[in-house]
């Protein structure tokens, strides 16, 4: 099954609701304090805003403009990109459930499957996770979940 686009329309759709949905997360996640006028909220809503205003530009400009070039999607071609998207959400929600070490080597495994990796890199990988696991925990002394 093929799905044709338009790239900017698309584009400027997609990024206006994204940036909406950041605009409504960045209290939840970014704590201010009362103490300054510009707290920490501030330039990461100056990013979000500049980012709204420019998708509604690509929008505008894909109404108006004839140019707007169309892509063509073919489902069966464009699978793995939909499993890796869902791995990299499992990856997150098991990182708190499993740890640093059992997530990131079965993320590190799926992706590797996904893009049909040979087997000696999977070796390399493993042993990857590992001395990451340990740099942060016995070198830094930063705690990995």
């Amino acid at each position: 099954m093929k799905i044709r686009v338009k790239r900017d329309l698309t584009s400027g759709l997609f990024l206006m609701f994204l940036t909406v949905v950041i605009w409504f997360i960045i209290p939840i996640q970014i704590s201010v304090s009362n103490d300054s006028a510009a707290g920490a909220q501030l330039f990461p809503k100056i990013i979000i805003a500049a980012m709204f205003c420019l998708s509604v530009i690509i929008f505008l400009r894909s109404l108006i403009g004839k140019k707007d070039k169309t892509i063509e999607f073919d489902l069966k071609v464009e699978w793995e990109i939909a499993l890796y998207a869902l791995g990299i959400i499992l990856y997150v929600i098991m990182l708190d459930l499993t740890g640093f070490i059992i997530s990131t080597l079965l993320f590190s495994m799926i992706t590797l499957w996904i893009f049909k990796s040979r087997r000696m890199v999977y070796l390399f990988m493993v042993l990857f996770v590992l001395a990451v696991y340990f740099l942060f925990t016995l070198v830094l002394g930063i705690i990995l979940p």
